[in-house]
């Protein structure tokens, strides 16, 4: 196993679970597949990688499904990645997420009996990503 040389203060500040607040981020999609759900619906996870103030990575999973209740969310990550065109045509695939820099909307979801975590509400395009009138462009 390689490790990454700490010293005491950072693997301790390192090994702290701190949630990261509520609000806008930047974030990059790293990994996507298709699977089914355990109620054999199809969906999309995500692995969704946003940097804390201090740098340090964290790893957020995502679920992206067509049901109900996650429509919008499909939407706007579709949006976000530039794959609007695809969802409009009924075909999306995992293939068209990962490498993307997307701005994500970070929660904090609390349940009884266990800790607090972050999970992504939604989804929008990066503050990079820009829109080109395609008449300037020319």
């Amino acid at each position: 196993m390689k490790t990454t040389p700490r010293s005491e203060a950072e693997a301790v500040k390192a090994s702290r679970r701190t949630l990261l607040p509520a609000g806008m981020h930047d974030a990059e999609i790293r990994e996507a597949s298709e699977q089914q759900s355990k109620r054999g619906n199809d969906m999309i996870p995500l692995l969704v990688i946003v940097r804390d103030v201090d740098g340090i990575e964290r790893e957020l999973r995502d679920y992206l499904t067509d049901k109900a209740l996650g429509a919008a969310k499909l939407r706007h990550a579709c949006e976000a990645v530039g794959a609007l065109a695809k969802y409009d045509n009924g075909s999306i695939g995992a293939e068209d997420f990962p490498g993307h820099a997307v701005r994500v909307k970070i929660g904090i979801e609390k349940k009884r009996g266990f800790p607090d975590r972050n999970v992504i509400e939604d989804y929008a395009p990066s503050a990079a990503a820009r829109v080109v009138n395609l008449r300037e462009a020319m």
